[in-house]
């Protein structure tokens, strides 16, 4: 079994603007448009694409229900404001996911698995709901099609990958804010269904309870999982994999302060928090979106003064002064290993959480995370780049809290 992230869905209010901000400061470009259609759903749905990065947006309407054969009419487009709704997945196990996610949630409302076609081949495709507030996943086989996208659109005559500079290459991770104790039960059922398996997030964190950010009496607890995948198709020396992984993130308890209990109030539910992006160089990326009015979080003003000693900097050919007007975090690991071919695999979450952390404790590897600042009126979702050296998994300890307390600042302290 396999699965990788094809593109994913949102559900606005404002079609036009939020298509603007990511064509404008992001470096998005228009992908693929819906083909004429009676359905008054689809007349402003637009697609955008950034490397391998597919956004498809949707116009939110009250009360949306399906109208037509089309499964982009099975959708949930009616959530009562801005949302990241479908993370569509491909894989070549639709209806044994299917299956799965019937017998582990009942009661949710599952969409049979179907076929659509057109002149390019035939695409099967089911719809699960996630045990995550809004959040659904459309299973999708590509197979037996061999068209540029997806039935029912047309890719733009003028679409030429090759004339965009492509400053992100691909979704690193998706991040969801969680109820309180919500948690294992959703680690759970993303295993049963996906075959999805715990991933350590840093070398610090307790198998049980996860990893921690605590301060004072305010703090998170998050927890990630990885998605399967056929490793000897994936693994590339010094390449990281684009394997789909997850991080669940709740408050460590009913806290009108906390950042994930704002986000659950401001978004009416559970949902997608942030999604990272990828890149392979991050100054670069940053440095271009900031130029064309991207606004980022501010690290702590100690943070480039306390976390890291100025040789690992130089080490990267960078400067803290560069990392500073970039609004970059940086965490890095000089194990006594040498880069070797064999670091891949055990990051794939094969192995037990306790080998991951030798492995990360052992290896040569660094982590680049810079952040965007919420990109609806809500508050809620929000935008990460980050570059990624020798290690698919795991998030840097000091960059999780220095984002904590940053956007907790943005959050409560303004």
């Amino acid at each position: 079994m396999y699965h990788s992230i094809h593109h994913i869905r949102y559900s606005v209010k404002n079609v036009e603007k939020f298509s603007s901000f990511l064509i404008n400061q992001l470096n998005f470009k228009k992908y693929a448009t819906s083909k004429a259609s009676d359905c008054p759903l689809r007349s402003k749905t637009i697609v955008l694409r950034h490397a391998d990065v597919i956004f498809i947006i949707d116009q939110w309407k009250e009360g949306a229900e399906p109208c037509c054969d089309n499964f982009f009419c099975h959708r949930n487009n009616n959530y009562p404001v801005n949302t990241a709704c479908d993370v569509c997945l491909q894989t070549s196990d639709v209806e044994f996911i299917l299956q799965k996610a019937k017998s582990a949630s009942p009661k949710n409302s599952h969409k049979e698995t179907d076929h659509i076609g057109d002149k390019d081949g035939i695409v099967s495709y089911a719809i699960i709901k996630s045990p995550v507030g809004n959040l659904q996943h459309t299973l999708i086989d590509l197979t037996k099609y061999g068209g540029a996208f997806l039935p029912g659109f047309e890719v733009n005559k003028s679409w030429d990958p090759e004339s965009h500079p492509h400053f992100m290459t691909a979704v690193d991770h998706i991040a969801l804010s969680l109820q309180l104790e919500h948690t294992d039960e959703v680690v759970k059922w993303y295993n049963h269904c996906l075959g999805f398996t715990r991933m350590i997030i840093n070398t610090e964190e307790d198998f049980d309870a996860g990893f921690v950010v605590k301060e004072g009496i305010h703090g998170l607890r998050l927890k990630a999982v990885l998605g399967p995948q056929q490793l000897e198709e994936q693994k590339v020396k010094n390449k990281v994999p684009e394997v789909p992984k997850f991080v669940f993130c709740e408050a460590l308890k009913q806290d009108k302060r906390s950042q994930i209990e704002h986000f659950l109030f401001m978004h009416q539910g559970e949902g997608i928090q942030h999604i990272a992006f990828s890149t392979n160089n991050i100054v670069d990326a940053i440095s271009n979106f900031k130029a064309s009015g991207l606004q980022c979080v501010l690290p702590p003003d100690d943070y480039y003064a306390e976390q890291f000693p100025q040789n690992q900097i130089e080490n990267l050919d960078y400067t803290v002064e560069t990392l500073k007007a970039n609004s970059i975090l940086l965490e890095s690991n000089h194990g006594e290993a040498e880069s070797g071919s064999d670091w891949c695999e055990l990051n794939f979450g094969v192995s037990r959480l306790e080998d991951q952390v030798q492995h990360m404790n052992k290896t040569n590897w660094f982590i680049m995370q810079a952040f965007t600042t919420p990109v609806f009126e809500e508050k809620t979702l929000f935008f990460e780049i980050i570059q990624r050296f020798q290690t698919i998994s795991g998030f840097g300890a000091g960059n999780i809290g220095a984002l904590w307390r940053a956007v907790q600042k943005e959050l409560f302290n303004k």
